[in-house]
């Protein structure tokens, strides 16, 4: 009984895949070309397997991580450090990344450095299970690029979402406040920045008051909310099903700028 084809599910077989249709197609189209560009044609079907095989065989020995989809690992933990070993930065930047300088050589390798720690930091969120070694890793993959003069809305709001994670409340509020001092307001891509930042915000500090019953941690998230309804006001319909602000979802004052 043949049983069904599964789908593609690693790099791998996307690879092979390619390879196979190339060759059946160039081979098919041969006889339909005349006899001058038929031997030019010959010689790339024979020459582009030896190059696909080196080609593989080098990123086999640098890099062989690439090759494996995620479900090629036994567990979520195995994925992860192999992501973190290849994400890490070199080992000559400052472990200290509030003070470290880059060197001409190392800033050409942000652009890199960057994909890989977000790359990363969104695996550490999604993993089945919290794990915080990874999650603790995942910060200070981002810490090194939001200290960076270049840094944008997705390291923030990301490096938030970690700490938020790890119960880093008001290391997640700094992150976010220090951002916003960074963003202007004369487009409208940067309000919504400010909204998205200052939403968040509200919803830490929600999440804070819920915790300690701090009612000035109450009045901060609410006057973070105000200044994201400013920038946006659509964002309003977020919070009514956000489960962050249930902690004060019954405040008066809350229930009076949502209905203002």
């Amino acid at each position: 009984m043949i049983e069904k084809v599964g789908h593609v599910k690693n790099p791998l077989t996307v690879i092979a895949i390619f390879a196979a249709l190339a060759e059946v197609s160039g081979t098919a189209i041969l006889p339909s070309l005349n006899k001058e560009t038929q031997i030019t044609y010959m010689w790339f079907l024979m020459c582009f397997p030896m190059l696909l095989v080196i080609i593989f065989f080098l990123v086999l020995y640098k890099k062989h991580y690439v090759l494996y989809a995620p479900t090629d690992f036994k567990d979520d933990k195995s994925f992860l450090d192999t992501m973190y070993n290849n994400a890490h930065p070199p080992n000559d930047i400052s472990d200290k990344p509030e003070v470290m300088h880059y060197s001409d050589d190392q800033s050409r390798m942000l652009p890199l450095m960057y994909a890989n720690a977000v790359a990363f930091a969104d695996a550490a969120l999604r993993a089945s299970v919290v794990d915080s070694k990874h999650l603790n890793q995942a910060a200070d993959l981002l810490f090194r690029i939001f200290y960076h003069k270049n840094t944008d809305k997705v390291v923030a709001i990301l490096l938030s979402h970690i700490l938020r994670k790890l119960n880093k409340l008001q290391e997640a509020i700094n992150v976010l406040s220090t951002f916003a001092k960074t963003i202007g307001d004369e487009t409208d891509q940067d309000k919504q920045a400010k909204a998205d930042v200052y939403y968040n915000i509200a919803c830490y500090y929600a999440l804070w008051f819920g915790k300690s019953k701090d009612n000035d941690l109450k009045k901060r998230s609410l006057e973070a909310l105000r200044k994201a309804l400013y920038f946006n006001p659509k964002i309003k319909d977020l919070v009514f099903k956000d489960v962050d602000f249930m902690p004060i979802s019954t405040d008066k004052d809350l229930i009076e700028l949502l209905t203002q």
